[in-house]
């Protein structure tokens, strides 16, 4: 057991505690994630100590960030050899790799805070994740926004780790491997995925400007409008790395999620899916369309489902505009975020004005309307906003330029 000062994020001081080395686990199922970042320093006030202190400021455990002056109790968790009077040396369980299950930090680097938090980052996980509830948060948060999503059943589970597995070696601080069993049915369902039709692999890169991009192995049937992905059958480490090679060249087609078209629309609320939304936005009318979630988890989506309804109504039959809803959860929209397409909560409004489908759609603002959202308060926007000149009810409705709202 080694004497450290553990440092709290939100105080000034650390407070003394002990520390010990996390417990190793089975190599293949990293299931519970235990990590202490351990720095070895002269004193509290050396550069790297302080590079050290500044990393570690604000995180969340885990993992927990701990630091010593005892150069002879720390020096056991540094490689053999290790001789340098200071270090930072991240203490894991996984085994899965050379070099571990401790990591030492290159020590020309220690004195480079970012470099230090970007370390952590990429050694403080394992090589592949093991999808849990309790991991979940752990997984999604960190500096590296790319992941790998492996989705298998029992049958190509075996198959998949070891894949996985040795890809994940060459790609450390590139992507985060996560392998998902068949039995998280409601993370299936958010990547819209069928629990009978797997094996499934997808990449996602959680792009900072464009906003989500999504990558599917398997290849695009152009008349079913579907994904086949037979061939994830067959994963193994050499096709998985042909599939990032080309990721990484910028020659895979982009995989938007979407749900099946309805086969009939007999409402006044038009229906749109991730397949038909571009379509949809392209037509001879301007479009208002709600971004709703699901009802399961969306309450305010749930009541306000009704009211536009009537908004739906408002407006049937109108040949300049039409009222749509979209799932924003369960659809993709190419490049959202770059486009303005990027609802700040749930349901959101947003007006596509014909011709304009290049430039941000208008979003409705409750502020200017009285904090109301309902028919009276959409159907102001809608006269405020339309880019076509319409009567509705004795009113005139929209005809300005983009320029002139």
């Amino acid at each position: 057991m080694v004497g450290c000062s553990v440092l709290a994020p939100s105080r000034s001081h650390s407070t003394s505690v002990s520390c010990r080395p996390a417990p190793s686990l089975p190599r293949s199922s990293p299931t519970e994630v235990s990590v202490v970042v351990l720095g070895l320093f002269e004193s509290d006030s050396s550069p790297s100590a302080l590079s050290f202190k500044e990393a570690a400021f604000g995180k969340q455990d885990p993992p927990v960030w701990v630091w010593t002056k005892d150069a002879a109790a720390a020096k056991k968790y540094f490689p053999k050899g290790f001789s340098d009077k200071e270090g930072i040396v991240v203490i894991t369980q996984f085994r899965e790799e050379d070099g571990g299950p401790n990591f030492s930090m290159p020590s020309k680097d220690i004195e480079d805070a970012e470099a230090i938090a970007s370390f952590v980052d990429v050694y403080g996980s394992p090589l592949v994740w093991h999808y849990s509830n309790e991991l979940s948060n752990q997984i999604t948060s960190g500096r590296l926004q790319k992941f790998v999503w492996a989705f298998s059943d029992n049958a190509h589970w075996a198959d998949y780790v070891k894949a996985l597995n040795s890809v994940a070696k060459d790609m450390r601080g590139k992507m985060k491997f996560v392998l998902v069993s068949a039995e998280h049915e409601p993370l299936l369902q958010f990547f819209n995925i069928d629990k009978n039709a797997l094996p499934q692999v997808l990449l996602i890169d959680l792009h900072p400007s464009v906003g989500q991009r999504q990558f599917k192995y398997g290849t695009w049937d152009t008349k079913k409008r579907v994904w086949n992905t037979e061939e994830a059958k067959k994963l193994d480490a050499a096709a998985l790395t042909a599939f990032l090679g080309k990721y990484e060249k910028g020659e895979l087609k982009r995989f938007l999620r979407s749900e099946e078209m309805p086969e009939s629309q007999p409402g006044p609320v038009r229906v749109v899916v991730g397949n038909t939304f571009e379509d949809e936005i392209r037509t001879d009318k301007d479009v208002l369309m709600m971004m709703y979630g699901d009802h399961s988890w969306c309450e305010h989506c749930k009541i306000f489902d009704p009211e536009f309804e009537l908004i739906g109504k408002q407006f049937e039959g109108n040949k300049h505009i039409t009222v749509a809803k979209l799932n924003f959860g369960r659809n993709d929209i190419e490049d959202a975020k770059a486009r303005g397409i990027q609802p700040k909560g749930f349901p959101d409004l947003m007006l596509f004005r014909k011709g304009e489908h290049d430039k941000p759609p208008i979003v409705f603002d409750p502020k200017k309307y009285n904090d109301e959202r309902g028919l009276p308060a959409v159907t102001q926007f809608v006269k405020d906003h339309s880019s076509l000149k319409f009567k509705l009810e004795g009113a005139t409705f929209g005809g300005k330029k983009r320029e002139e709202l």
